[in-house]
């Protein structure tokens, strides 16, 4: 028979092996044999996240922490857990009281995502750069930059990105965010070296290819953007969204018959994607196929509340005659106070159309 540590131990390669399933049957073993012990509980919700069961992972860390308030790994992974499943203010209190004891790097770290989650940037900035001072550890350094970002101190943190990168040229994440944050400054050049680098050291990432793409269309390279949107869908195997993207690009372009051939490709890979309903229903709209592109716009709509859907689609149903359904969606979107001069604009068309035989003109 085996003992606690043998399950345990056998838990912990699995789990470091990337096999949380399998690891989880020897933690929950562990737990039958003594279920007075920490350890296993901790690992075992360690493993439930992993596999995206969240409310277990809460319960395992809960149990963990109960049998040893102590140790302030398991408050912490607790009050992870809690502020993934949207508990800010219990995750908070956990953290700060280990912050009473324990001037951890780990829980300032867990501290500036738990105020970022609560809207409060300024608090988050703080908590982020005192982790990255006490660690400079890539996975508080980058925290930090996105936080940075936010609050657009984008100078701030190209700086430490760069730092990053010299010191792992692999770097992807830091490469990455150096790309996003050289656009968002507008230097380009600097932006296209680093999508480069994204892409020589992982050439498999659509994504990388699809910015690539993005960057040379914004450069009037119409060829090559075409080249590298089509081979981010080439690799992205099941994934819609390169799909997307490169009917949009047909669209920008008027060669409609392709941007629908993209867009049919990528709903049939995920049909519950709201995105790819509206630039089906963009299309359509734009080849005066109003019914259709109502239809889309609609269908956008069933999946997940959105307003610039709803907006087309009122407009496509005013072009088809239907003043009165297309009324009543403005009339909802300028109570949503969302594009008032468009809004405003058909409304007014609208009651012309209903009114216009009382004026003597």
């Amino acid at each position: 028979m085996t003992s606690y540590e043998d399950e345990i131990g056998k838990g912990f390669e699995l789990l470091a092996g990337g096999e949380y399933e399998k690891s989880l049957e020897y933690f929950l073993r562990a737990i039958e044999l003594d279920s007075s012990r920490s350890d296993a509980y901790s690992l075992a919700s360690e493993a439930y996240v992993e596999i995206g069961e969240l409310e277990k992972a809460r319960k395992h860390s809960e149990k963990a922490y109960s049998i040893d308030k102590e140790k302030p790994e398991f408050a912490l992974q607790y009050a992870s857990i809690l502020m993934a499943l949207g508990d800010m203010k219990n995750s908070l209190t956990i953290v700060n009281d280990v912050l009473k004891n324990h001037d951890m790097v780990e829980a300032h770290y867990i501290k500036s995502n738990i105020y970022q989650n609560m809207g409060e940037p300024k608090k988050a900035l703080i908590e982020a750069e005192t982790a990255y001072k006490m660690d400079k550890n890539p996975e508080y350094a980058l925290n930090f930059c996105r936080i940075l970002e936010e609050e657009g101190k984008i100078e701030e943190s190209i700086k430490i990105l760069k730092e990053l990168a010299r010191a792992d040229p692999e770097n992807l994440e830091a490469l990455y965010m150096l790309f996003r944050d050289s656009l968002a400054l507008n230097k380009v050049p600097d932006a296209f070296n680093y999508i480069m680098q994204c892409i020589d050291v992982d050439k498999e990432q659509p994504a990388f290819y699809s910015d690539l793409a993005s960057l040379l269309d914004e450069l009037d390279d119409e060829k090559l953007a075409e080249k590298y949107y089509e081979k981010a869908v080439e690799i992205s195997g099941d994934d819609a969204e390169p799909l997307m993207d490169l009917a949009e690009f047909y669209l920008d372009r008027e060669k409609y018959d392709l941007a629908i051939e993209r867009i049919e490709s990528a709903i049939a890979l995920d049909d519950d994607e709201k995105e790819a309903y509206i630039i089906k229903g963009k299309v359509l709209e734009s080849m005066d196929d109003f019914e259709k592109a109502a239809e889309s716009f609609r269908k956008a709509q069933e999946i997940e509340e959105d307003e610039e859907a709803a907006l087309h689609e009122a407009i496509c149903l005013y072009k088809l005659g239907k003043h009165d359904l297309s009324e009543q969606i403005f009339s909802n979107l300028q109570e949503k106070e969302f594009q008032d001069e468009i809004v405003n604009s058909y409304l007014d068309r609208i009651w012309w159309r209903k009114n216009r035989k009382k004026f003597k003109i």
